[in-house]
């Protein structure tokens, strides 16, 4: 329906929360525990667990969408995740939905190969629709692995660690809507503020600043892998300290933003 008539943003927020909320009822998992994030105990939300899941795959939904900005990106860094996801169960032993991230890496690659033009000139191209369905399968898998199931088994990965495996468009998405709402504009409004056209300004080209962006990805998950492995109750502060130094950085670069141009 968006391809045929593009539906407003609250339409599309509005479906995606319902959706949420049939995987919640379906499913019966939502983001219950927090983990432990500084060393204090467990965060448990109870039934605020709820409207918390929501938004957050709302968000990760989006995050993903408007990561879609340059070819082979948003596959790539989905990529990049379910890898994130492999590191983490394999430091917990818990190989949970192994088979099912598998079978999406493979189905990711032959869609990379043609979108970045390799095996033929001709492209594919995921639009909205498969954007956000890319978000919203990576919003569940993270939920399922990083909570206890209902019959009894423990996480497979801290939910902490949820944030390495997609660190890079969050965080991304994240500063980009504090630079809109500095600016006076819609957080859904597209302009030339995320960090690849970020990259793209400084003078790489978009294939250059798809492989910058891939191997900042991989050295998150990575870092994230090792403060897990040597000192895991600093892994929170550790990323709020990342998000920190972007934003630093973003701020060194200016906060202008260029309107009315797609993403």
């Amino acid at each position: 329906m968006d391809d045929l008539k593009q539906l407003g943003v609250w339409v599309r927020v509005l479906i995606q929360a319902i959706a949420c909320v049939v995987m919640i009822k379906g499913a019966g998992i939502y983001v219950e525990s927090l983990g432990d994030l500084f060393g204090m105990g467990e965060i448990h939300l109870g039934q605020w667990g709820i409207p918390f899941t929501v938004i957050g795959v709302i968000g990760l939904v989006n995050a993903i969408n408007m990561s879609d900005g340059i070819d082979g990106l948003t596959g790539s860094l989905a990529l990049v995740a379910t890898l994130g996801v492999f590191v983490f169960e394999s430091i917990s032993g818990n190989y949970r939905l192994f088979d099912f991230l598998l079978v999406m890496s493979v189905a990711l690659v032959p869609y990379l190969l043609t979108n970045l033009s390799v095996v033929s000139k001709r492209k594919i191209f995921l639009g909205d629709a498969g954007s956000m369905f890319i978000g919203f399968i990576l919003a569940w898998v993270l939920i399922e692995v990083s909570q206890a199931s209902t019959a009894g088994s423990i996480n497979a990965i801290e939910p902490v660690n949820v944030l390495w495996c997609v660190a890079l468009p969050v965080i991304d998405t994240f500063v980009v809507i504090i630079k809109r709402l500095r600016a006076g504009r819609s957080p859904f409004a597209p302009d030339r503020s995320h960090f690849h056209h970020m990259l793209q300004d400084l003078g790489l080209g978009p294939r250059q600043a798809l492989f910058v962006m891939i191997f900042i990805a991989l050295v998150l998950v990575t870092l994230g892998g090792l403060t897990q492995l040597f000192l895991p109750q600093a892994s929170a502060g550790l990323f709020i300290l990342v998000v920190v130094a972007y934003i630093y950085w973003v701020k060194r670069r200016g906060w202008n933003t260029t309107p009315n141009v797609a993403h």
